[in-house]
């Protein structure tokens, strides 16, 4: 029955009114939000993860130069054989695919790209710190990526993919 979740109300003037159940979030919105608002207030409440914010500074300074221009692309391009991803704001694993490539240069590379550009240039411990947060956050962006993809995505895929999460999570 459609309106098995409407419930009737009936006051004292006999009139009805109609009332919607508690609406629930979808399981990707969720862990969308942990990945995006929880893991970035709990790393910066810590005062020894400013790393982070100066790292992520340092590759969002990059991403601006280099999707600004065709020319800043192309310099990109011609230093390191390929262009960044820059991340979009509607989907959280965007930022951590952004994160990967950054990762995936050397940081003499990325440097020589900075210098192009006259942006502060990333040293190896930011560097470092960034490689070991993608490590630990790709659980949580393939869980993401099985949870929004259309494909697949069905209601018998979320308790898996959450315990597989789980799973991956405490063994880093």
């Amino acid at each position: 029955n459609m309106n098995a979740g409407l419930q009737n109300r009936a006051d004292d003037d006999d009139s009805v009114e109609i009332t919607l159940p508690p609406h629930q979030r979808c399981a990707p919105y969720t862990v969308n939000l942990v990945s995006c608002s929880d893991v970035d207030k709990w790393i910066l409440s810590r005062p020894e993860m400013g790393i982070y914010k100066s790292a992520t500074a340092k590759c969002a300074a990059l991403w601006n130069k280099a999707s600004r221009s065709t020319v800043a692309a192309e310099t990109v391009e011609d230093l390191i054989g390929r262009r960044l991803i820059v991340p979009c704001t509607t989907r959280w694993n965007s930022f951590h695919n952004a994160l990967s490539t950054i990762c995936e240069i050397p940081t003499v590379e990325l440097n020589a790209i900075s210098f192009k550009f006259g942006t502060k240039t990333i040293t190896e411990k930011e560097h470092q710190l960034l490689r070991e947060y993608c490590a630990v956050m790709r659980p949580l962006t393939v869980a993401l990526d099985i949870l929004q993809g259309e494909d697949n995505c069905y209601h018998g895929i979320l308790v898996p993919t959450l315990e597989t999460l789980i799973m991956k999570t405490l063994e880093k």
